[in-house]
């Protein structure tokens, strides 16, 4: 066998491989993507989206960190 044609097969070999491990590593990426989608599926229908405003939460966080501050200032008095 010669060599030019031995290196050609590995190089295309490589190659090959190469493209099915991009190829596994996008599809395992793609399927992630799905299992972890909140709303999508019978997993949406217990939800409730109405229940959740973002200005109370917001407004949770903030008290929340406003009362840590004044624990701190506390402390540290």
């Amino acid at each position: 066998m010669n060599p030019v044609f031995y290196r050609r097969d590995l190089i295309s070999m490589c190659r090959a491989l190469l493209l099915f491990v991009v190829l596994a590593a996008i599809l395992f990426m793609a399927e992630a993507q799905l299992t972890f989608t909140p709303n999508w599926g019978k997993r949406s229908l217990g939800r409730d989206s109405e229940g959740c405003k973002p200005g109370e939460t917001l407004l949770a966080i903030y008290k929340l960190i406003e009362s840590e501050a004044e624990r701190l200032l506390a402390c540290q008095k």
